[in-house]
């Protein structure tokens, strides 16, 4: 018989943090992004893009009430709309 640290997933016994889930799912495995990520992902710092969701620019969900969390879409479209054609 198992013990209960073996029946646990391998990462939860190597004593990492457990992962934030959203309906049972990873916030990432539907296409959440956190604030770091979109700061990484557009070379901006983290204030810098909580900042550009409070004016508006860009669309995101409130989780928990405090944390905010981006949906993949709504980062391509912020590039789309800010997105400057080469001059020919």
């Amino acid at each position: 018989m198992s013990t209960p640290a073996e029946q646990l997933p391998p990462a939860a016994r190597r004593g990492s943090p457990p992962r934030r889930v959203t309906a049972g799912r990873p916030a990432s495995s539907i296409g959440l992004l956190t604030v770091a990520d979109v700061a990484r992902d557009l070379m901006l710092r983290p204030a810098t893009v909580r900042r550009m969701a409070a004016r508006g620019l860009i669309g995101y969900h409130r989780i928990n009430g405090k944390e905010l969390r981006f949906a993949r879409a709504d980062v391509e479209a912020l590039l789309a709309r800010t997105r400057i054609e080469p001059r020919r």
